[in-house]
């Protein structure tokens, strides 16, 4: 399953930093039409996964993430995310968003093991991007599918990969926050 898919890859210590900004966005084809322009006041958070603490007891420099994560958060702060590459020619969703600054931040810190991005749009609504986990929700997400499709004695459909990925994600990081 994907739980423990995830954490056989996750080191002994894990470690967060959290940015906020102010940013405007819309989806270009949300239920069938282009959402209206509006602003969150956006939060992200970054989790870091060592193995072993560094001579100075640390899993990662909180300093050296945190500001990394700054400095990609105010990229977008105050600014409309439709604007600001890639989200010029692809939909700017809190999933999106999610990989971005993941993907961003192992590019500014490859040694620093980033786990996991998680972007919340709202107080309660959140995207997590887990590019570890991306094999692993897909396996889960299909053995659903066709665990269902056998019961009904029907042919399995193609699994929603964002949908299942997301509430799958989703449901494990809950599991272990209120544990």
């Amino acid at each position: 399953g994907l739980a423990s898919d995830y954490d056989s890859g996750v080191g002994r210590y894990r470690v967060e930093v959290h940015a906020a900004f102010e940013a405007a966005h819309h989806l270009l084809s949300y239920r069938g039409g282009m959402e209206p322009a509006h602003g969150h006041s956006w939060r992200v958070s970054v989790e870091i996964a060592a193995a072993e603490l560094d001579g100075e007891g640390m899993a990662f420099d909180f300093v050296a993430a945190r500001q990394a994560l700054l400095d990609l958060a105010g990229l977008l702060d105050h600014r409309d995310i439709n604007t600001v590459p890639p989200f010029d020619t692809s939909s700017p969703t809190t999933e999106r968003l999610a990989k971005w600054f993941c993907e961003r931040m192992r590019e500014r810190l490859p040694t620093a093991g980033i786990r996991s991005a998680t972007v919340w749009e709202a107080p309660h609504c959140r995207a997590t991007y887990l590019p570890d986990a991306d094999a692993a929700a897909e396996r889960e997400g299909a053995d659903v599918a066709h665990e269902h499709a056998r019961r009904e004695g029907v042919e399995p459909e193609e699994p929603d990969a964002r949908a299942d990925h997301g509430a799958a994600v989703d449901g494990e990081l809950a599991r272990r926050r209120d544990a």
